[in-house]
């Protein structure tokens, strides 16, 4: 184990090299054209470089999919038991609704429903959820993710600058180069040509 540990710096440092030499070719050969003075991450260039219509593999979210199911196979326990309670005699006091926004998610698991249709109806969705993960998991294998961990970085750092208002990303009307701008820059350059036609 410890030639494979050995082995991960190496590897990490090879990979950020082949992404700054790629990232610079990009800029040398004008497919993506840096026009702010903020220093550009190379993962973003590379992010940038393989256009503005290039979709990142998603993620499978496993553990959150499972507790949403766990939440909506509460909600049905709940309100089955609920509409149960409600043809006895005994009422249940009008208790003050909670606010949505301090409504706090709860994973718990319910109690199971006095209606065997009802726990039957839950047990088959929790069994047909378990089934459609084996069913992803053995399809897709393990997916190979289509950003190095710089891209990855990258792209993040193009969000976050993006939404802070400090960088635009746009597409060049000749030639198809990707321009990194100044969102002011963009603007004035816009309105010139909307009044010069």
């Amino acid at each position: 184990s410890s030639g494979i540990n050995a082995e991960w710096p190496l590897r990490r440092e090879k990979n950020r090299r082949r992404t700054e030499k790629e990232a610079q070719r990009l800029i040398k050969d004008g497919s993506v054209v840096i026009l702010v003075n903020e220093p550009v991450p190379p993962g973003a260039v590379c992010v940038l470089g393989k256009g503005l219509g290039f979709v990142p593999t998603p993620s499978l979210d496993v553990e959150g999919t499972r507790l949403d199911m766990r939440l909506t196979t509460n909600r049905i326990l709940q309100s089955s038991n609920q509409s149960l309670n409600s043809n006895d005699q005994f009422e249940t006091p009008n208790l003050p609704q909670i606010p949505p926004k301090l409504y706090q998610k709860s994973y718990y698991s319910s109690q199971s429903s006095d209606d065997s249709s009802v726990n039957d109806i839950v047990k088959s969705m929790e069994a047909d959820l378990d089934q459609r993960w084996t069913i992803q998991k053995t399809t897709r294998g393990d997916t190979k993710k289509n950003l190095s961990k710089e891209e990855t970085e990258g792209l993040k750092w193009l969000e976050c600058m993006n939404n802070e208002g400090k960088l635009s990303v746009v597409q060049a009307d000749k030639g198809g180069a990707v321009i990194i701008i100044n969102p002011e820059t963009l603007r004035k350059k816009t309105l010139e040509k909307l009044q010069n036609p």
